[in-house]
């Protein structure tokens, strides 16, 4: 069943965008939904797809060619990631681990960081992103992980939490807190990027029995005096805050286009059911109870996509892209959580069927309200940037 989708003139901006995603689509249409859900069932990450995907280059968009990438901007990036999504394999590690090098390949050139980037590029091995602490998640500022400076390198002790893939990734770009010799920290928190090999004596993992249908593991990781060599070290300590936030609005947007393939994908189900299913002779789509409520998610799902190619052409061209990243991300991740709320009301009962293949999108499309940054969070932002009200905290 076709479901139109509105061009924007982000996406035209692109001249290969199209080509992009329909390379992507001959990939899933032998990785496709049943095989993503298979390596869930056997907890495995889908290595065959990442594999499929860097041999095309797919995971080389974005990324130059001295760092082993095939060139190209956030809008190619976009697109591998919103093929994928639409086929219902949403790429959310693939997302942390192109998120994750951005500030390597900016600001580093050693061994470890070409070690780093080049995992972003194989499917067998990838690196890990660690950011999140229990009592820092959004203020990152509260952090108490610390790396003290010694002889040769840097001392890390502390813990992160909701590690995407932890458990299988070779190195974590790991964000501390500076302290002094000591280990003590005083004044405002400075930060310093460091790229952690993994294992290394130290280093724990747990895994966290988190409820989301996905093939990643999410971990928390303890670190005990863990020694880290000095070139580890991403750019200039200190500067790490910095360094974090050239990526935000990245974030965003990746999010954004994860969000609104997600809920194309569901739409789609929704559509085929609600155009075949008739107790009482005629398709139950002909019932404005149930054509307007997936109209009107139809309707917000495509002001969300063109907000976030709007958002990708205004970084792209190196404009300010705050505003539209923030506002397409908290549109996109609630118009996808509406779309699957309103095709499992269409499907009744059986929604709740295995066979479906509904339900299992409930926790993820809600997550994205909450990570990478919660919405809340998002309306502050557009309080205080775009309305000029007091901030909030």
């Amino acid at each position: 069943m076709a479901v139109t989708l509105i061009e924007s003139s982000g996406v035209a901006a692109s001249e290969n965008f199209h080509e992009i995603q329909e390379l992507v689509g001959q990939i899933v249409g032998k990785y496709d939904r049943a095989y993503y859900l298979k390596c869930i069932e056997e907890k495995r990450y889908p290595v065959e797809l990442l594999t499929a995907l860097g041999e095309a280059d797919l995971l080389g968009l974005g990324l130059p060619e001295s760092w082993g990438g095939v060139g190209g901007g956030l809008l190619e990036e976009l697109a591998v990631v919103e093929a994928l999504a639409r086929a219902g394999i949403p790429p959310f590690a693939m997302v942390i681990g192109q998120l994750a090098r951005m500030p390597v390949v900016a600001h580093s050139d050693g061994e470890a960081a070409r070690r780093f980037v080049a995992a972003t590029l194989r499917g067998d091995r990838r690196p890990c992103f660690g950011l999140t602490e229990p009592d820092a998640g959004t203020n990152a500022f509260n952090m108490r992980t610390v790396a003290r400076p010694v002889d040769g390198g840097w001392r890390v002790s502390g813990q992160k939490t909701y590690i995407s893939g932890a458990d299988d990734a070779e190195q974590m770009l790991l964000v501390a807190r500076i302290a002094a010799e000591d280990g003590t920290t005083s004044g405002r928190a400075e930060f310093v990027l460091l790229l952690v090999d993994m294992p290394v004596e130290g280093l724990t993992l747990h895994a966290q029995p988190i409820d989301v249908v996905a093939p990643c593991t999410q971990c928390t990781v303890f670190l005990d005096d863990v020694f880290v060599p000095g070139e580890n070290a991403v750019g200039q300590p200190g500067s790490g805050t910095r360094y974090l936030f050239e990526s935000l609005n990245h974030e965003r947007v990746m999010t954004s286009a994860m969000a609104c393939g997600l809920a194309h994908h569901v739409m789609v189900k929704g559509v085929e059911f609600a155009s075949q299913r008739a107790p009482f002779g005629t398709p139950i789509g002909a019932y404005q109870s149930i054509q307007h409520s997936l109209a009107r998610c139809k309707v917000q799902l495509e002001a969300a996509r063109l907000m976030t190619y709007e958002a990708a052409a205004a970084y792209t061209a190196g404009r300010e892209a705050g505003a539209l990243s923030n506002m397409a991300k908290l549109i996109s991740t609630e118009a996808a959580s509406e779309t699957v709320d309103a095709v499992i009301q269409c499907h009744g009962g059986y929604a709740f069927d295995e066979a479906a293949d509904l339900t299992r999108f409930l926790p993820f499309v809600r997550l994205l309200k909450v990570a990478p940054i919660n919405n809340e969070m998002v309306l502050n932002f557009v309080g205080e940037k775009l309305l000029g009200l007091p901030s909030s905290y």
